[in-house]
This record gives structure tokens, C-alpha cells and sequence, in this order.
């Protein structure tokens, strides 16, 4: 493995998430690399000195946006009708045009083929033929042939 993915090891490490056996591999390659080591280091001293830090905390600006930004619910006073529209035009409108287009389309193509398979001069549907159907006579089958 290379330092890169040892020093993954160490933030996972870090955060206590490591198993043991990825822990014994870590710290079999941190006895003999210092490159790694120098960087459990700093690691450790990084989130020593962040957890010393104060709370920055939320300015109270910040509330008062978040909470002048409106509810994705519908007001009081909008009717049903009103939002039946909003919802037409976001979810219908460009949809329903687009699927009667593509309908349209079908049906042309299927025209000009049917036109195409004609032929010139010929009509579309086939010209009925003429079937002849002939009766024959009936005749007497005996299962054994000495009667």
C-alpha cells in the first residue's frame, strides 16, 4: 500500500472507526515510515487544537434569513384551483405538447410507409382474390378390407 492510503488510515483511525486488524497494519508501517508517523502527529495535534477552539456559532442575521425565506406549503387564501394551474405549468404543460408531437410523428411515419409499400399507381390494401372450392364426393371407408 502506499503512504496516501495509510494516511487514509490514520483519519479513521482518528475518528475511531479503525478495526483492529487495519489497526495492527497501521501501525506495522508507522514503526518504520516517519513520513506517516509525522502525520498521525500533526493529525492528532490538528484536532487537539480545533477541539480547544470556541463555538463559532450562528449570527443572528443568518436566522433571521433562514427564517424570512418562505414555506414551501401553500399559503393560506391560495386555492385549489390556483395550484392545480402552478401544477399544470410545471408538470403538464411542456409534457403534453411534447407527447402529442411524438404521437403525430408515429402516425405520419406510419403513413409514408404504408404509402411507400404501395407502389406507384396502386392502392394501399390488397385487391381480394378469387378462392374456387370444390366438393367431392363422399366416400365409404370399411376398417377391414375383406367386407
Amino acid at each position: 500500500m502506499s503512504c496516501d492510503a495509510y494516511q487514509e488510515m490514520v483519519s479513521v483511525y482518528i475518528d475511531y472507526e479503525l478495526d483492529d486488524e487495519s489497526a495492527r497494519t497501521l501501525f506495522g508501517h508507522l514503526s518504520a515510515c516517519a513520513g506517516c508517523r509525522q502525520f498521525l502527529q500533526k493529525s492528532l495535534h490538528f484536532r487537539t487544537v480545533a477541539s480547544l477552539l470556541p463555538d463559532p456559532g450562528v449570527p443572528p442575521s443568518l436566522d433571521r434569513r433562514a427564517l424570512a425565506i418562505p414555506h414551501a406549503t401553500p399559503k393560506k387564501g391560495r386555492s385549489f384551483i390556483a395550484a392545480f394551474w402552478r401544477r399544470w405549468r410545471e408538470r403538464i404543460a411542456v409534457p403534453l405538447p411534447a407527447a402529442a408531437l411524438a404521437i403525430t410523428l408515429l402516425l405520419l411515419s406510419t403513413a409514408v410507409a404504408i404509402l411507400r409499400t404501395a407502389g406507384p399507381g396502386q392502392a394501399a390494401t390488397p385487391e381480394p382474390r378469387v378462392v374456387y372450392v370444390m366438393q367431392l364426393s363422399p366416400i365409404e371407408v370399411h376398417p377391414n378390407p375383406s367386407q
